[in-house]
């Protein structure tokens, strides 16, 4: 169902005369630069199919009711973030956008997380910071950082700040191959870890990186990084650069789909210790966020009634729908417009 339209229907058991007043009724709202679609409330009967038949006119589409769905809501479009961006991004998207609360999507678009601020700063309390597991680009973007070589998508390790001379390092052995090494102008360093071949060096202060390391750097198919922030900058904020797959929530989180009803939603949103709650389409895709602000003055299905004008008669939620008109030919019911 198309909520831009009004909703013209008659009566249920629908007979010739109310499907035939809905579809001609609907045909001149349409002319007038009105969008409306007719509907029935029920199979129709063979009379009525013989004479839609015979003027060829196609069969309305049978409307279950016209209760309030999620999707009549004016509920946010925040755009999804994938799983594979940075915590870093995440972030300052976040806070530029005054979102609290961020929904995560695979490639299809289908959720798989949420993330919130209070998430991203109880990663930074909780969490191993001196592994990481992110991609070459992550890091690049949270540290502003530059490419000098790259020959791995994916960084894995544990973080290492030297600040110790080469010989130390060397002596101490906690350096090795699996080491995402954070370096300033030690260049003694720099040429060690290049030799054990470490998963990634980041040179600070953004240094030129003498040419002879380069090439034995490429030698290696070691990951250099360079970035203009000075070394305990980057040691801080490096974490920032995991994926926010790591510390979404995936699991009990509370969404809707469009196709809910508002009333049976209602409740579980007021009691809700949460403020925001993604919403699903049709084909279980993300489609936005909803809050509570947007249940207080939801939009109503625009519905006309033909031949009928009795609440028993109508379709089923009709008290929740805006009235537009009523057009019958039999007498003053129970059902009044809510407008003039």
């Amino acid at each position: 169902m198309d909520t831009k339209y009004n909703l013209v229907f008659g009566h249920k058991t629908p007979d010739t005369d109310s499907v035939c007043a809905a579809i001609a009724l609907a045909e001149l709202k349409n002319k007038l630069k009105e969008p409306s679609k007719a509907y029935t409330l029920g199979e129709i009967n063979k009379e009525t199919a013989f004479v839609l038949k015979y003027f060829n006119v196609k069969v309305p589409e049978i409307l279950d009711n016209v209760k309030i769905q999620i999707k009549d809501l004016d509920f946010e479009r925040v755009k999804p973030f994938r799983k594979d961006r940075s915590v870093h991004f995440a972030y300052f998207h976040m806070n530029e956008n005054r979102l609290r609360t961020l929904p995560i999507v695979d490639e299809e678009n289908y959720l798989v997380g949420i993330i919130t601020m209070k998430d991203i700063a109880m990663s930074l309390i909780n969490t191993d910071q001196q592994y990481l597991r992110t991609s070459y680009d992550n890091i690049i973007e949270t540290l502003l950082g530059k490419s000098t070589l790259k020959f791995d998508d994916i960084i894995e390790g544990n973080i290492l700040v030297a600040s110790f001379e080469g010989e130390t390092l060397k002596k101490s052995e906690v350096m090795n191959k699996d080491s995402i090494v954070i370096v300033g102008d030690r260049y003694d360093v720099i040429k060690y870890a290049i030799e054990i071949k470490v998963k990634l060096i980041i040179i600070t202060g953004d240094l030129e990186v003498p040419q002879d390391l380069i090439e034995l750097a490429r030698l290696n198919k070691v990951n250099i990084i360079t970035t203009a922030y000075h070394t305990y900058y980057t040691a801080k904020n490096i974490s920032l650069a995991k994926y926010v797959d790591d510390i979404m929530k995936k699991n009990d989180i509370m969404l809707f789909s469009e196709e809910d009803y508002l009333n049976d939603c209602k409740e579980d949103i007021e009691q809700s210790k949460h403020s925001k709650f993604p919403i699903l389409s049709k084909d279980k895709k993300y489609a936005g966020m909803l809050s509570r602000n947007n249940i207080i003055n939801p939009k109503r299905k625009k519905v006309i009634l033909v031949d009928h004008n009795e609440m028993n008669q109508s379709a089923d939620g009709i008290e929740e729908a805006e009235i537009l008109e009523v057009i019958d030919h039999h007498k003053i019911g129970d059902i009044k417009t809510s407008v003039p």
